[in-house]
């Protein structure tokens, strides 16, 4: 999952919106004599469309010349379930890249299945258990759980019963347990509302300050924000999450998967309901239907709708649909998003880590996943091509640097440098380096969140809006599910009248 729920269960990062692509092979400057450049390839959204919305630039006017009964906009996981669940009527799903599938889009490196965001989900919800199965797509449990990874060594169950090996003070060991205790009397014992207000920073002002450095990483991973940035409740469910008790499951590539199946499903209906390459720039309410203006490769084009679901973050939402109210389009533009950075390192040969996802206190990034996990689960008899998916959030006042492909190197190339300090012989197989740049990739849950959210996602007219950044938990592909089951409620309410 990198995964939430939908009452903030928090779980993982599901995933994080992409806004930059196209890709680009680049050889990376400044390496130290003794290590070879560097193979890298950027993948990063164009977005030209989306800028000139952005600047206000005039854009082309079209009378619609078609007519559907259901218009999407977005092809991420929320607006591929939409669509999906709408196929028994004219419906089209507009998307502006090539391919679908957001924040959760497959990569494929030597017969490996890479995630470039969205690594697994909890058997708690049950919303995308009862999808997968309908669409005949088979998970695989995640078998052991994570690793702190330390000098070199990793320490398994480092938040519950293996914080007693870990190399640190007797007091940072006993916080730990402390913590993890404390976690869930509070959630028992304090209203969610008022957890929802409080920062998750203030919660560990009496453990030693090592925790709060531990969650500050682990936050900008899952959720995009610091304790001070984060809801307690968000934190306290991600503590009890983080200690092994809600179950995971994924696929090969992680939740791209469950949006090519989607994808695939949708293909197979015929038609046109899969439109990519379809830059939508303005929504319009006309009467109880919307016409819907976008861009087909150069064409400027419109479409007249019954409904339409914005599966988009609100950042980009608030600029497209005309005639929102002052006070939505405000709580929109209070939704805060981290940038983020995820690439897969790709192995001639690697012996697999000791856990699925290995963190880390001393590196630029926080995290790394073993791709091929849920194929070997810690045993690799081939002895193969392997690949390790290496999550570095940013904080917001960094998104400028994505704009810059050389800064995009320098970032990885640092990171490999850093996780060599772990693993020595990590470049002697190293083959190449897979980036996929996000400017503005994951909703941040921060505290008093849910009055904007709420705010932001009420219905306008015919359109309604979904995305992983309208779920009161964290960015994940669970978050788009239930985004979307509530637009599509709405949808067909608004259709029936």
């Amino acid at each position: 999952m990198k995964t939430p729920p939908d009452a903030p269960r928090s779980r993982r990062r599901e995933f994080v919106r992409t806004t930059l692509i196209g890709s680009v092979g680049l050889g990376l400057v400044g390496c130290p004599k003794s290590a070879a450049p560097l193979r890298q390839q950027q993948s990063r959204e164009a977005n030209p469309v989306c800028h000139a919305v952005r600047d206000g630039r005039s854009l082309p006017r079209p009378a619609a010349d078609e007519r559907v009964d259901v218009a999407i906009v977005g092809g991420g996981p929320s607006g591929l379930i939409a669509a999906y669940r709408m196929r028994d009527t004219k419906v089209c799903l507009l998307e502006k890249e090539p391919s679908f599938g957001g924040n959760c889009r497959i990569d494929r490196w030597r017969g490996l299945s890479l995630s470039t965001g969205g690594a697994f989900y909890s058997e708690e919800e049950e919303e995308l258990a009862a999808l997968f199965d309908e669409i005949g797509l088979r998970s695989i449990a995640v078998r052991g759980g994570d690793a702190l990874v330390l000098q070199g060594e990793s320490f398994l169950d480092f938040l519950g019963e293996g914080a007693k090996d870990l190399p640190l003070s007797a007091k940072i060991r006993d916080d730990l347990a402390r913590f993890a205790e404390q976690a869930s009397r509070q959630l028992r014992d304090t209203p969610p509302a008022r957890l929802e207000r409080l920062s998750f920073a203030t919660l560990l002002r009496d453990y030693d300050p090592w925790l709060t450095r531990f969650w500050d990483r682990f936050g900008l991973s899952n959720w995009g924000g610091r304790t001070k940035d984060t809801a307690a409740r968000t934190g306290l469910e991600a503590t009890l999450w983080a200690a092994g008790r809600s179950p995971r499951r994924s696929f090969p590539g992680g939740m791209a998967a469950a949006s090519e199946a989607l994808r695939a499903r949708l293909q197979a209906e015929g038609g046109e309901i899969l439109r990519p390459g379809s830059a939508v720039y303005a929504i319009e309410v006309e009467g109880d239907e919307a016409i819907v203006r976008y861009f087909q490769g150069s064409r400027a084009r419109a479409l007249r709708a019954k409904g339409v679901i914005v599966a988009l973050p609100k950042f980009y939402a608030r600029r497209i649909v005309a005639g929102l109210s002052d006070a939505q389009s405000a709580a929109m533009a209070a939704l805060r998003y981290a940038p983020y950075l995820v690439f897969n390192l790709c192995f001639s040969r690697m012996p697999p880590p000791a856990a699925y996802d290995s963190w880390f206190l001393d590196t630029p990034f926080t995290d790394a996943i073993a791709a091929d996990w849920v194929l070997h689960q810690g045993v690799d008899p081939k002895k193969g091509p392997s690949a390790w998916t290496v999550y570095q959030p940013m904080h917001e006042k960094e998104r400028a640097f994505l704009l810059e492909p050389a800064e995009v190197e320098r970032r990885v190339e640092r990171s490999v440098r850093a996780m060599e300090r772990h693993f020595p012989k990590l470049r002697e197989s190293l083959v190449e380096a897979r980036a996929m740049v996000r400017g503005h990739p994951m909703a941040i849950s921060f505290p008093g969140r849910r009055p904007f959210i709420e705010a932001a996602s009420a219905p306008f007219g015919p359109v309604f809006f979904a995305n992983t950044d309208g779920d009161p938990g964290v960015s994940s592909f669970h978050g788009a599910c239930v985004s979307a089951q509530r637009a599509l409620a709405q949808l067909r309410a608004h259709l029936a009248g």
